[in-house]
């Protein structure tokens, strides 16, 4: 039975005990995404389920990040390995852990599939897939900044967010904005901004690269809107609700010309005014918790959802 919450319609529920769908991605005119606490492949039968398409490979916990590229769909997992869907009922591994680094997010740029390292030694890397069966580092860590959460191509260029070690306290810089020189190296073009404490989602908006931002002390701070000045610097442009409460955005999407943020700590939508204000458009789904992705398809804004339930929802704000 479908279930309806507040301006959103559950299409698909929760299927062999994932937890999260933690990205999606479209290919061939079709919904996938991949989950936790498995590492699983699902596919949107297009009206009220979840298939799975290929189970959990091995030990590959997590699956991250989904991106396409030459016709294939390729999953970033945990512990950061590359996996290729072989198009029928199974992953198969085109590239393994390197150096003990983590991988959390993943873009195409230039032909190639780019991921950034996390919550290793020396992590906050740039790899490359070599286009067969390894990952090479093209940028190694930055100004002490353990962890690329979040990757971007703006402008013909490829940048990440990041977060500090946590060892180092709230308080030590962090929330930087990298720009890959396009060889071998980071280059920082937006320093820390008082108390953020990481970024862990940018994206474009008119033209303009804009970041989530958040953290801080045990106090916590609110979740905050950034926007990259185009040179070397952030400014903030809107405050996110809920962040003093740990609760805030975990992602954002721009659809029919608006921005829409998903919700965590609460998984409710928002939508960006264009000048300073995030207002909630549609309050927390049933019983879930944190929206991992936003993304369109087939015309609808589609959420994927977590901890702890892994369903798909569709906004329809006629509702």
């Amino acid at each position: 039975m479908t279930t309806l919450t507040d301006n959103w319609v559950q299409v698909a529920p929760q299927l062999n005990g994932q937890i999260n769908i933690h990205c999606l991605v479209v290919f061939n005119n079709e919904l996938y995404g991949g989950t936790s606490n498995s590492g699983c492949l699902f596919k949107w039968n297009g009206t009220n389920a979840w298939v799975q398409v290929a189970p959990q490979l091995g030990t590959n916990a997590d699956i991250y990040s989904l991106t396409v590229l030459n016709g294939k769909i390729y999953g970033i997992a945990d512990p950061g390995s590359l996996l290729q869907w072989n198009g029928v009922n199974a992953w198969v591994q085109v590239a393994p852990q390197l150096n003990g680094q983590g991988l959390y997010s993943s873009v195409v740029f230039n032909g190639s599939i780019f991921a950034a390292s996390t919550n290793g030694t020396n992590s906050g890397r740039l790899f490359r897939w070599n286009g067969t069966n390894a990952w090479i580092q093209v940028a190694p860590q930055l100004n002490g900044q353990e962890t690329i959460f979040t990757l971007a191509v703006f402008n013909g260029a490829l940048y990440g967010g990041t977060q500090h070690n946590p060892g180092l306290g709230p308080e030590a810089p962090s929330g930087l904005l990298f720009k890959w020189n396009g060889a071998n190296v980071w280059i920082q073009v937006a320093p820390w901004f008082g108390t953020v404490g990481y970024c862990n989602f940018l994206f474009s908006f008119n033209n303009e690269l804009y970041g989530l931002a958040g953290g801080g002390s045990s106090e916590g701070y609110s979740n905050v809107l950034l926007k990259w000045n185009g040179t070397n610097a952030w400014t903030q442009v809107a405050v996110i609700p809920g962040g003093s409460l740990g609760q805030g955005a975990q992602c954002a999407i721009e659809f029919n010309g608006k921005l829409y943020l998903g919700g965590s700590g609460i998984a409710n939508l928002m939508e960006f005014d264009g000048v300073s204000t995030v207002n909630e458009v549609a309050p927390v789904i049933l019983n879930e918790i944190t929206i991992w992705q936003l993304i369109e398809f087939n015309g609808n804004l589609y959420g994927g959802t977590g901890l702890w339930l892994g369903n798909l929802w569709v906004y329809s704000p006629s509702l």
